[in-house]
């Protein structure tokens, strides 16, 4: 049964009654000790002054109305990020960057799905699943496609697709850097 002395002590703030219920943690107010009230002007005093911990946001890759440019993920956005803001010629019409955009879909069916293919326009993942030195294979499923690693020879298929796409963009890169200069 409560008490009225007990609803007190809760409901009432400690300036009335110069303790807080045991309930809240809290001891005793001391003598010396400013009223519990001035405790956010206080957090406000102390932080004033402070230089912030947060790095300052890159310039680079910032529109004027605020938004970043860099809205894609994964791999595009690297690809955005090196054709759009450090101004290289991106290799993105080179066969080996379609074979990593490719890949890049085969690792989220992976990840993301367990290796199904969602239902749509797969075509181009299709075909590369199907071909014959792919090192993957298609296990048909009642209503579903799964993507299945069947072989080594995936693992040697994408080390050689990112080897020869690493080729072209160095040699990009290093005209691009040669056209600078002069």
């Amino acid at each position: 049964m409560k008490t009225t002395a007990t609803t007190e002590a809760v409901s009432s703030s400690p300036e009335e009654n110069e303790h807080w219920n045991t309930k809240w943690r809290r001891n005793t107010s001391c003598a010396g000790q400013k009223a519990g009230a001035d405790w956010k002007n206080d957090l406000q005093i102390q932080g004033a002054g402070r230089k912030s911990r947060k790095p300052p946001t890159p310039i680079v890759g910032i529109k004027p109305n605020g938004k970043c440019q860099l809205r894609d993920d994964g791999i595009m956005r690297s690809k955005t990020f090196l054709k759009d803001v450090v101004l290289i010629a991106f290799p993105d019409t080179h066969s080996s960057w379609s074979g990593i955009t490719t890949l890049n879909k085969i690792r989220n069916y992976f990840v993301h799905r367990e290796g199904y293919l969602p239902d749509g326009d797969n075509k181009q993942v299709e075909k590369f699943v199907t071909s014959p030195n792919s090192g993957l294979r298609l296990a048909e499923e009642p209503g579903s496609k799964r993507i299945v690693i069947a072989s080594e020879v995936f693992d040697q298929n994408v080390l050689k697709s990112f080897e020869t796409f690493n080729d072209v963009l160095l040699k990009t890169l290093l005209a691009d850097a040669k056209a600078r200069i002069v």
